[in-house]
């Protein structure tokens, strides 16, 4: 065949053996779909090692089954014999086998498990390594399920509803554990105490200190601050508050710190340096002429031995 450019199509030549052949006749289409329909099915059977019929047992009785608990099953009689003379088995023997356990399964009938298949049983689900022994502590210990009266078996039910609880009491002492640790690590404060809280934060907000010469000895400052605030008792308890706030601002992230400086920050600031604040006495250094409004003592009979936080009996 070439290629013809103007046509752009592959064009057979003479003798090239590309021709289609003047006795050719396609088949009807229905002998092309019926021509295999009248054909006996064939069946083929598998062998399958210990490894691969234990992971069919168990697809078909919907749990997990390990090498040694399908060999098992094949000494009681709950699985067959490999296939004479050799040591593989006939996956079609077995699913016929296993097809009343896994009709029974499906109805809800229970099987009855000795110790080392409900060990396995369980150590699987719960992904751990658990001896018959260990199984049989943990009965005695009351931890696990004890065995169907009379017998020394257990019930394959009553192992799984066991496990069961047992995840779901981890998941949820996991889950708890990490809400905790969550918890924890937010109520965490930035700050050590208010103290720290100053250093580090509420005096970078204002820098508005007159370093001016002579601007202490002027009659009226441009603003009055004590190196000693720590002494003046409402301001420690003003900056206190607005620490408590700026944490909580903090935590919550976003805008909040900015709502935090216009709402609590200047408020307090301009308090504390008003004219008439707790520092206008502090012109040169620290002095404790101002002091808390005086009060008489409290009569006893005034007080109420229960009261809530408003001061409601």
């Amino acid at each position: 065949m070439r290629f013809d450019p103007e046509s752009g199509e592959l064009i057979p030549e003479p003798g090239s053996g590309t021709e289609p052949d003047d006795d050719y006749q396609p088949l009807p289409p229905a002998e092309l779909e019926g021509g295999t329909a009248d054909r006996p099915p064939v069946e083929v059977d598998f062998k399958l090692w210990a490894r691969d019929a234990a992971d069919l047992t168990g697809e078909l009785l919907g749990r997990k089954v390990t090498t040694a608990g399908f060999l098992r099953m094949v000494r009681t009689g709950d699985a067959p014999l490999p296939m004479a003379g050799t040591e593989q088995w006939s996956q079609a023997e077995l699913e016929d086998a296993l097809a009343g356990q896994a009709r029974a399964k499906s109805s809800g009938v229970d099987f009855e498990l000795f110790a080392r298949d409900a060990a396995d049983l369980a150590g699987e689900e719960l992904g751990i390594r658990l001896s018959a022994g260990g199984f049989r502590q943990l009965v005695i210990n009351g931890q696990a399920p004890a065995p169907i009266p009379g017998t020394d078996r257990w019930s394959q039910k009553s192992v799984m509803d066991w496990v069961a609880r047992e995840i779901a009491t981890a998941e949820a002492a996991a889950e708890d554990g990490e809400q905790k640790e969550d918890s924890e690590k937010d109520e965490t404060p930035v700050h050590a105490d208010v103290f720290d809280f100053y250093e580090r934060t509420f005096r970078i907000y204002y820098e508005l200190h007159d370093t001016t010469p002579n601007a202490l000895q002027r009659e009226r400052p441009v603003m009055t601050w004590c190196e000693k605030w720590w002494l003046h008792r409402s301001v420690v308890g003003r900056l206190t508050a607005a620490w408590y706030a700026w944490e909580a601002a903090h935590a919550e992230g976003g805008s909040a710190i900015s709502g935090w400086i216009l709402e609590h920050a200047d408020r307090h600031f301009d308090r504390i340096m008003a004219d008439t604040g707790p520092l206008r006495m502090c012109k040169s250094e620290h002095t404790d002429a101002l002091d808390v409004y005086p009060a008489q003592p409290v009569p006893e009979s005034l007080r109420l031995a229960d009261t809530n936080e408003e001061g409601e009996a």
